[in-house]
């Protein structure tokens, strides 16, 4: 198992996490970033490995023996890349929507505007009810009549006429005296008036009775009157009720309404705007990625506009020159010795001397060992190249930086090792001839003959 710079998932997980136990503090995130890769490469320089950075099984079988050792006080394991979007911080404030606003208010005044039963009647129709209810029952008292009393007066009057002149004629007849005859006729004409009075009694009583039953009847009217008006009041207020439930819903509408576009308009801008930081998010980290590669394994010494762009202070910068140099003074410490003298190096028709040269893609400079390996020093960006990469040059200078710096001076490497090798590292059939083709002519390397 090889996992190189740009692998992802379970295993490189499995090495951050071996890395940790070992001193180093990397996210577990599954991403073999330069950070990473400058972790592994510190191990290998400090366990005796080949430093390429590349974690293989001998990496692995150093990391899960016990003997690991500690990390390197040069790695600078405690910066920081871009902070991730805190999106926490947004809300729907709906106290700045203004058409919700205006819902609300149009709603809390449909509420003020309840309508409230008054029940006007209610009081006329319980006393009405009452006196129905506890109404005496008919009695007829012949003394508290009045009709009866003028009645009895009135014939008691003509009962006395009337037995008086009985009596006046009587006494004519038997010359002017007085006698038992005379009363007696004037008696019965008394007690003829008197009979006729109680003839008159039971037509009292019926008037009495058909008064007391249209006092009931006329009762019952002014009940029934006052139950239409209750009624009618009540229908009314129905109506009114039914209204302002009506305008009540509408309104209630309106604002769900007025929230709910609001809220999807909010959220859909605040989409955009995600999107928005989470690219800048990813393109940040990306950017310092790219430059810890620069400077931890290039010793690239970035402008102030890059370190800005990457979110990267001078301080981490400075460590991370710092773990460059380090890292280079250990590999030159545990190569096979100094270069050749005079112009009998191992370079070809590149034409770098035993101490310096210069390459055909651009500013790298490099020395020759004693055994034919070469170093290369890059000190620009543009001197970087991956499989990804629009530009062939790069590519083709950084894959041959890529085998020097992995294979050292080549042992036995023969074209189809190296096909494999380039293979393995993501890159293309015509990818590898160019790099052999650099590897030849800027190197010095007879791979077809190793």
């Amino acid at each position: 198992m090889l996992l190189t710079y740009g692998s992802r998932g379970s295993d490189v997980s499995d090495l951050q996490s071996k890395l940790n136990a070992a001193g180093y503090g990397l996210d577990v995130d599954g991403v073999y970033g330069a950070k990473t890769q400058a972790a592994v490469r510190d191990y290998q320089s400090k366990n005796g490995l080949s430093t390429d950075g590349i974690a293989g099984d001998q990496t692995f079988g150093s990391l899960n023996s016990s003997g690991t050792s500690s990390a390197s006080s040069t790695t600078p394991t405690d910066t920081a890349t871009a902070a991730e979007p805190d999106y926490g911080k947004y809300k729907y404030d709906t106290s700045t929507d203004e058409a919700y606003q205006k819902a609300l208010a149009e709603l809390d005044t449909v509420k003020a505007t309840t309508p409230d039963y008054q029940a006007t009647y209610d009081k006329q129709i319980n006393d009405i009810y009452d006196k129905i209810m506890n109404r005496d029952k008919f009695s007829y008292d012949l003394n508290s009549d009045m009709l009866y009393q003028q009645y009895k007066n009135q014939y008691q009057n003509l009962g006395q006429q009337a037995m008086q002149d009985t009596m006046g004629q009587a006494s004519a007849l038997t010359g002017g005296y007085d006698s038992t005859y005379a009363q007696s006729a004037g008696q019965q004409q008394y007690d003829a008036y008197l009979q006729s009075l109680n003839d008159v009694v039971p037509e009292l009583y019926q008037n009495a009775l058909s008064q007391y039953n249209q006092e009931g009847t006329d009762m019952q009217n002014q009940y029934s009157l006052a139950a239409d008006q209750r009624d009618t009041e009540y229908d009314q207020y129905q109506n009114s009720l039914s209204d302002y439930y009506t305008r009540l819903q509408n309104a209630q509408n309106t604002a769900d309404t007025s929230y709910e576009r609001g809220s999807n308009d909010y959220w859909n801008s605040l989409n955009t705007v995600k999107e928005d930081e989470s690219t800048a998010y990813t393109q940040k980290n990306d950017a310092y990625d790219k430059l810890v590669t620069l400077i931890s394994t290039l010793g690239y010494s970035p402008t102030s506009a890059e370190l800005t762009s990457a979110g990267m202070t001078a301080g981490e910068a400075q460590k991370w020159l710092a773990y460059y140099a380090a890292q280079t003074a250990a590999s030159g410490s545990s190569g096979s010795g100094g270069g050749s003298s005079g112009s009998s190096g191992s370079s070809g028709s590149s034409g770098s001397s035993g101490s310096s040269g210069s390459s055909s893609t651009g500013s790298s400079s490099g020395s020759t060992s004693g055994s034919g390996s070469t170093s290369a020093t890059y000190r620009t960006a543009e001197d970087v190249g991956t499989p990804e990469m629009t530009d062939t040059t790069l590519q083709y200078d950084y894959g041959a930086k890529l085998v020097i710096n992995s294979l050292g001076n080549g042992g036995n490497l023969n074209s189809s090792n190296l096909n494999k090798f380039l293979n393995s590292k993501g890159y293309s059939a015509s990818q590898i001839s160019g790099i052999k083709k650099v590897l030849k002519s800027s190197y010095g390397w007879s791979y077809g003959s190793r």
